[in-house]
């Protein structure tokens, strides 16, 4: 994953890219908890997905669907997945994940409750959130609303974001940070492929052509 584990993947001949709900866990992780994750106590998250792409119609549902725990402690494959991947950096994170699958051809959504070592604010946070060129804030409530801003104004209609954080709409209790942000599906996974490729391939200016590719594809607010 783009801005985790870059070195992990140097020069390997294979990669395995995580799925676009992780990347969204996994940025709002590092994002509040820091690199290393050395302000996490533990996390616990709920996956909204939807169904299938806008241009399928296979396995669309007619009504919620949960998703059974694969893991007794971790839960579903998004938690899973997102200890996985910090585990290559000899990293380990206390998170459990759950998934319901909804209606929707649209966005994926996921809310998070992540339990912090120190104290934070809504300022300490708005900060963290501007830091990270991955994330993206909206004041929009309505994920069809933020998806047809992606198909206008993204780049091939896309959002590349790893996640968009309802940023207004934050519960803030101490050292506790709730709230919900959107996962723009596959597009955020697409960075870190691109990545992974330059990486795999030793490229000599792999980190000025991933800043200007974050540049041109990445936005600070939808």
């Amino acid at each position: 994953m783009s801005g985790i584990n870059d070195e992990i993947i140097r020069s390997q001949k294979f990669v395995h890219v995580v799925s676009c709900n992780t990347h969204g866990t996994a940025s709002l992780l590092k994002t509040f908890c820091g690199s290393d994750l050395n302000n996490l106590i533990k996390g616990d998250f709920v996956v909204v997905r939807r169904s299938e792409d806008i241009g399928n119609h296979e396995r669309l549902v007619s009504a919620n669907v949960v998703a059974r725990h694969l893991d007794a402690k971790i839960g579903t494959h998004h938690a899973i997945d997102v200890v996985d991947l910090f585990n290559t950096l000899n990293v380990n994170c206390d998170i459990t994940s759950s998934d319901i699958t909804t209606p929707s051809q649209l966005m994926h959504a996921v809310r998070f409750n992540i339990e912090l070592k120190n104290k934070i604010t809504q300022d300490e946070i708005d900060q963290l959130i501007s830091e990270n060129t991955f994330l993206s804030v909206t004041k929009k409530f309505d994920s069809n609303v933020i998806f047809e801003q992606g198909r206008r104004y993204g780049f091939n209609g896309r959002i590349f974001s790893h996640a968009i954080v309802v940023s207004e709409n934050l519960l803030i209790e101490d050292n506790a940070i709730k709230g919900w942000a959107f996962v723009p599906q596959e597009g955020n996974s697409i960075l870190s492929t691109l990545h992974a490729f330059l990486l795999q391939v030793n490229h000599p200016n792999e980190k000025e052509i991933i800043r200007k590719i974050k540049s041109d594809l990445l936005r600070g607010e939808w």
